[in-house]
């Protein structure tokens, strides 16, 4: 319900607005009539209203002097001012005044309620207005951390591209973050994660990554540093200083220092924190991000629980590109040789390979990582030939499991020796089976086929196999051509059919794929010692 005063000091026209405006039918509430400005102003302090009619000329306060004082204190309040005067001054004051309406008398009843029915609406509106948007602020409180966990997350990934909207989203989300300053963004790991769990309830495990971020945030205390979770097991804190502030990274690494101390101390845990470079740009906080994440990398080097800065490894980085490189290399080169499968080249391979890792003096984690480099190669390889570990082995082998029970760099490599020893030999095998079975196949084309027009190229395109490599497989085993094998197959089968009587030499030539009769002969001749009739003379005597 709406609340209205009415301050008029001529009784009359009081109670005649008063009793004539159907107040209640209007949902309106009179909270009570007043003869002066000042009588009327201590009310609406008292009570607020949501409507004032008044008249313009009374004693002690006037109504312009009410509305005036009305809106500076009460903007909300709706001022509807009836004056017995056409006085441009008095209008113009009450426009100031920011009245409602400004009526002349004598005003109608009617007139009247149509204005104060025209106030309702708009005291409606507005007061619908005040709950949508009180529903609005409310419900973009709820969700403010989660625009804030959206925000931190593209400044990390790079999809954050304009600076000034960045700034403008800080200030919106009300971000801890300097607009216009150094930024730092530090990695954090948790190296004992999975030991530590085992110690824990299972609800509590679950919720463990939520603790520890609202751990991480209580030391931030809401300053210059936001964190976000990456994932269980960590965490981005993106640090801000002022530009003037030119010890931001000494004092960024001291609040790591001090923040790892804490969980350890709270959590019992062992964290890696990597720490990067500083920027200026706030739009290249995805560039920090990578290099906080590639400082944390280097725990397998370094060792874990420790502060690692990316600028410490980005020059251990440049030195280690030469030897990747070279291992990338050597590795390429020992699988290839599987191909190939010349065990003592693939055992050299192996020891120059050590012999690089020695030389450039690496620890036992490069050691392993070039290892399990090696092992998920040599997997591709061997899923590409359709070959599975149990083939060779016999039983199911996790060879990562099983590099990662040796200690000494003389076993590892004994044992990769061995490894690859036993793939090249099932690799042989394989293919001496192979091999054998192609084989069989084309000289199944041949004794099916010899009397056509048959070429090396239609052979080798049945056995898939290219006419190259058809022939030289097939003298390998054979240790004859394909076409010494035709030729003699095609002889051998004009023998048989030479010894059948009345049979004619030019079609037993037709018969095994030659059409030149003379040809033949010569071919034949040149097999057997003697041309074909003579062949069918001698051999008479037996049919």
């Amino acid at each position: 319900m709406l609340k209205a005063i009415i301050v008029d000091d001529e009784k009359l026209e009081r109670d005649g607005i008063n009793d004539n405006i159907p107040w209640t039918a209007l949902n309106i509430e009179v909270l009570g009539v007043y003869t002066n400005g000042e009588e009327a102003f201590e009310a609406i302090k008292k009570n607020a209203p949501d409507i004032l009619l008044s008249d313009i000329r009374m004693p002690i306060m006037n109504g312009l002097t009410l509305a005036q004082k009305v809106n500076e204190s009460f903007p909300n309040v709706k001022i509807i001012l009836i004056s017995g005067y056409d006085d441009f001054n008095y209008a113009q004051t009450a426009i100031e005044a920011n009245v409602f309406r400004y009526m002349l008398k004598p005003v109608e009843i009617q007139e009247l309620l149509d204005v104060i029915k025209e106030v309702v609406e708009v005291c409606h509106q507005e007061k619908n207005q005040e709950i949508e948007s009180a529903l609005i602020s409310k419900r973009l409180d709820e969700s403010m951390p989660l625009l804030k966990h959206k925000f931190y997350n593209e400044l990390l990934y790079g999809l954050c591209h304009d600076k000034e909207e960045a700034w403008a989203r800080i200030d919106f989300l009300g971000v801890p973050l300097y607009k216009d300053g150094n930024y730092i963004v530090n990695v954090i790991m948790i190296d004992n994660y999975s030991d530590y769990s085992k110690s824990k309830d299972i609800e509590y495990y679950q919720l463990f990554s939520v603790y520890v971020l609202k751990k991480i945030n209580e030391l931030l205390d809401d300053t210059n540093y936001v964190c976000i979770n990456i994932k269980d097991i960590m965490f981005a804190v993106i640090s801000s200083y002022p530009c003037t502030e030119i010890k931001s990274e000494s004092i960024n690494y001291k609040f790591m220092e001090d923040l790892q101390m804490n969980l350890s101390r709270h959590f019992n845990l062992k964290t890696t924190i990597g720490i990067s470079a500083s920027t200026a740009n706030i739009i290249s906080i995805k560039t920090l991000f990578d290099e906080a994440w590639e400082a944390v990398k280097y725990k397998l080097d370094i060792g874990s629980n420790q502060i690692i800065r990316y600028d410490d490894v980005s020059e251990l980085k440049k030195e280690n590109k030469e030897l990747d490189a070279i291992v990338d290399i050597s590795i390429s080169t020992l699988i290839s040789n599987l191909k190939f499968g010349n065990k003592e080249y693939g055992s050299k391979q192996i020891d120059i390979l050590f012999r690089t890792l020695d030389l450039y003096k690496v620890d036992e984690f490069y050691i392993r990582s070039t290892m399990i480099e090696l092992i998920n190669r040599l997997s591709k390889f061997l899923w590409s030939m359709d070959i599975q570990m149990e083939d060779i082995f016999g039983v199911k082998t996790n060879l990562v499991e099983k590099l990662l029970q040796f200690d000494i760099t003389f076993d590892i490599r004994y044992w990769v020796k061995n490894i690859f020893e036993n793939i090249i030999s099932f690799i042989e095998e394989n293919n001496n089976k192979k091999n054998k079975k192609t084989v069989e196949k084309i000289m199944e084309i041949v004794k099916l086929r010899y009397f056509e027009n048959l070429t090396i190229a239609d052979i080798a395109s049945e056995v898939f196999l290219s006419a190259g490599y058809a022939t030289c497989l097939f003298k390998k085993e054979t240790g004859k051509s394909i076409m010494d094998y035709i030729l003699k197959t095609r002889i051998d089968n004009a023998k048989i059919m030479l010894k059948t009587p009345g049979t004619k030499v030019y079609e037993v030539s037709s018969n095994v794929g030659y059409d030149n009769v003379t040809y033949f002969s010569r071919l034949f001749k040149k097999i057997v010692g003697i041309n074909p009739s003579e062949y069918q003379e001698r051999n008479s005597d037996f049919i």
